[in-house]
């Protein structure tokens, strides 16, 4: 992965955790980042992958 692409999946993955913060409990996004080891610019890229990937299905279930 590129910086750039660094950049701009932790980018999306901010968008998404501010997305559930607002349809759901801030503590929904806080688990995860725990669960993920911590914030999408201190995790490593497969990680970062897998907590995009959960955050994701979060979002979607509200939709």
């Amino acid at each position: 992965m590129t910086n750039s692409e660094r950049k701009n999946k932790e980018k999306a993955a901010a968008y998404l955790i501010s997305r559930i913060n607002t349809y759901y409990d801030p503590s929904v996004s806080t688990s995860l980042l725990e669960l993920h080891g911590g914030t999408p610019t201190d995790i490593g890229s497969w990680e970062l992958e897998s907590l995009i990937d959960d955050l994701l299905t979060i979002g979607n279930d509200h939709d």
